[in-house]
């Protein structure tokens, strides 16, 4: 038999590497301990395979949050190293916050600065500046004395270059070849590394061990960003064969005469020989120069005075900084002292819950036993009710004196036999409170629509102005009449070039000093970064979502398929806002969270009405007849007959004949809800499915219970089973 220990790390270690996130956390949950160095290989494995998908990132945090060491190695080289070398700045953020070392090395004394600017997956220039953020030392050296810088160099990565000499980067380091960056960026033809060197003044003297310089070793086309170097003298030879030389008249070479040699006052250097022309231009410039010299100099003079100013200014701020530390050191203490009064207090009523529960077990088993006796009782009621009526009815057939008949009623002996209410009237019972919920709907959406397109309206506004060309276009439930008071309103901005999370950061700043905004989220990690608004107009809120067009976005698609489906399927509107609103209600609509998207959703009840028959599907069917039995039961199918362990399909009604993509069978639980447009995409990934399951049978148990009782609300099957499914979740 296979040791329990070695089979559960082995599950470990798969778990992490496929990104398995479920089956990882059930894993690290398991009454189980767990072994350090598995945990640690586990961690390690997940960090490599991050790429392939994005659960390898969530497996990564809960591997460090259940101990893992963000500081661990394999054959020398980090968790950040690796991370950094491929580019994923989610995974370093992660990684740093969990403690792992930004200047930690390797074997060969390289840093995760170094791995990130010699990496194969491009120019990740939003890593080196995180990292530079978190105070990576820029001038490190490897075992060959190279810089972050050199291997800019060496690939030709200027944006990473760029920020590197913002931070101070020593653009003149040397290696044991003696080759400074400049050495490394012309022999290997990076011209932009070349030129942005050349900028910082970076040396063009310094001498590699083969004796040349980085002009003597550019090629010719890299050769004009040069200048010419400081000392060199100016001769015949420095003139090119095939240049004309300077002349006035004849066009030949006039040389100055020896008494008219000239000196730089800068290098000490005399020219040998040096043409009329160039030495007259130079004399012109030398002037020039002399003006803008001083007035250099009047503005270095008022740079001195803003400096002394700022100091002046550094000085209170260090002040007030110190104040804040102190009152963060007591914020600290205070939180500290809370957080252990709360367990104490958590501890406390645990055991009180213990001994709750202990008690509600006994109330339980005393109860059931009186239920027994109850049953029992009533069942002998019954007999000696019947028996009562019997001989009622005998002696009410016996004349009186007066020769009449006993006309004695009898119904006040029957025992009300308590039932099951029939299926068809619940079924007649939901259509009418259907039909009241879509009054309702019409009524609030007609009030709130002018609200929602005076925002709508704002905001386009806005971000015309914002972004030159671009556009504001309206999605999702809104576009598609979906929606209910709870929906968020959908926009995606077009038409704008540029890195999206940029885009939508700038955009958030603009939106918060918008007097209709009252709160701003920017979501910059989700799979499509999203910013979350709350604006109010006339009294009322509005929930708005903002993303920005690029290739994962496909909700402008969406509502065109949606409202073909609704088109074809005249009853899915009703029977999908009823389902939404019962999500809503109890907490699970946002996919983030573990929610189901309303998308999703709508291509579970599209998928239902497709495998039904014909008679519910058309649009001539009897709407008033139909709409309680299909509620009642797409109901019952999702609850208790669908067993989640295939996926979810549906197609476009123009174009029913698809092949499916072939997705494998999974094991329960996971929802696959298969998106019609790219049938290679879960539309429902990230919905916890067993939260989903457990709500639907909340509400179908209370759907089919709610007859039973004599209150008035009996008589409103629906909104009772809102109210009290989401009575029960809440308790």
């Amino acid at each position: 038999m296979d040791n329990p220990d070695t089979s559960h790390n082995t599950s470990l270690s798969r778990a992490a590497s496929e990104g398995d996130y479920e089956g990882l956390c059930e894993l690290l949950s398991a009454p189980h301990k767990n072994d350090k160095n598995i945990l640690n290989h586990s961690l390690y494995l997940a960090v490599c395979k991050s790429q392939s998908t994005s659960d390898h990132l969530h497996c990564v945090e809960a591997l460090l949050n259940s101990s893992a060491n963000p500081s661990y190695k394999d054959s020398g080289v980090s968790l950040l190293m690796h991370a950094a070398k491929m580019g994923q700045i989610q995974l370093v953020d992660l990684l740093i916050r969990y403690g792992a070392p930004v200047d930690d090395k390797d074997n060969e004394s390289r840093t995760p600065l170094m791995y990130v600017c010699e990496s194969d997956y491009g120019d990740n220039v939003d890593v080196v500046e995180l990292l530079l953020n978190c105070k990576a030392q820029v001038d490190s050296k490897d075992n060959n004395e190279n810089t972050a810088l050199h291997k800019c160099a060496e690939r030709g990565y200027v944006n990473s270059m760029r920020a590197l000499l913002d931070s101070a980067a020593f653009f003149n380091a040397q290696n044991k070849e003696k080759d400074t960056p400049l050495h490394l960026a012309v022999r290997l033809g990076h011209e932009q590394c070349v030129e942005l060197l050349l900028k910082w003044n970076a040396k063009t003297d310094l001498k590699n061990l083969n004796g040349k310089t980085p002009y003597e070793e550019a090629a010719e086309n890299l050769k004009i960003l040069f200048t010419p170097n400081p000392g060199t003298p100016i001769t015949k030879s420095d003139i090119s064969e095939n240049e004309e030389p300077h002349s006035e008249s004849s066009g030949c070479y006039e040389s100055m005469p020896e008494d008219k040699e000239i000196q730089c006052s800068n290098c000490n250097a005399r020219a040998a020989e040096i043409c009329r022309f160039c030495y007259d231009e130079s004399i012109e410039k030398s002037e020039i120069n002399v003006k803008k010299i001083e007035e250099l100099y009047v503005k270095n003079v008022e740079l001195e005075n803003i400096v002394k100013k700022l100091q002046a200014d550094l000085e209170k701020k260090s002040g007030k900084i110190e104040k804040l530390k102190n009152k963060k050191e007591q914020l600290q203490q205070s939180l500290f002292d809370k957080e252990n009064e709360i367990i104490e207090e958590a501890d406390k009523c645990k055991k009180d819950c213990e001994n709750s529960v202990i008690l509600l077990q006994d109330e339980l088993e005393s109860t059931k036993e009186q239920i027994l006796n109850l049953k029992h009782s009533l069942k002998i009621m019954n007999q000696e009710n019947e028996m009562l009526r019997d001989k009622l009815e005998e002696e009410a057939k016996i004349p009186d004196k007066n020769g009449k008949k006993n006309k004695r009623k009898v119904a006040f002996l029957r025992i009300k036999n308590i039932h099951h209410t029939p299926k068809a009237e619940i079924v007649n019972l939901l259509q009418d409170d259907i039909m009241n919920f879509m009054q309702e709907w019409e009524s609030w959406q007609l009030s709130l629509e002018p609200i929602f397109n005076d925002i709508s309206t704002k905001i386009s506004v806005l971000v015309e102005k914002t972004f030159q060309g671009a556009k504001l276009e309206l999605y999702g439930s809104y576009v598609t009449k979906m929606h209910l008071p709870s929906s968020d309103i959908d926009m995606v901005v077009t038409h704008v070039e540029g890195d999206k999370k940029e885009i939508l950061r700038l955009l958030d700043q603009v939106l918060q000093r918008q007097p209709y905004v009252k709160s701003t989220q920017l979501i910059s990690l989700a799979v499509v970064p999203i910013i979350k608004l709350k604006c109010e107009s006339r009294g009322k809120t509005i929930n708005m979502d903002i993303t920005v067009q690029d290739i994962k976005h496909t909700g402008v698609q969406c509502c065109s398929f949606v409202n073909r489906v609704q088109a074809a399927y005249g009853n899915i509107k009703p029977i999908f806002l009823i389902l939404k609103h019962l999500f809503y209600l109890c907490g699970c609509k946002e996919p983030y969270n573990g929610g189901l998207s309303s998308y999703s959703l709508f291509l579970m009840v599209t998928s239902y009405f497709q495998s039904q028959k014909e008679k519910w599907l058309k649009r001539n069917s009897n709407t008033k007849k139909n709409l309680g039995e299909i509620f009642y039961q797409i109901l019952k199918f999702y609850s208790v007959e669908f067993t989640y362990i295939t996926p979810i399909f549906s197609y476009d009604p123009e174009n029913p004949v698809q092949n499916p993509y072939p997705y494998p069978t999974e094991q329960f639980p996971k929802l696959i809800v298969v998106d019609p447009l790219n049938q290679q995409n879960n539309v429902a990934y990230s919905t916890r499915v067993e939260n989903m399951i457990h709500i639907l049978r909340i509400a179908y148990m209370n759907m089919n219970r709610t007859i039973q009782c004599d209150c008035s609300e009996s008589r409103s099957p629906l909104y009772k089973m809102f109210f009290d499914t989401k009575q029960y979740l809440n308790f």
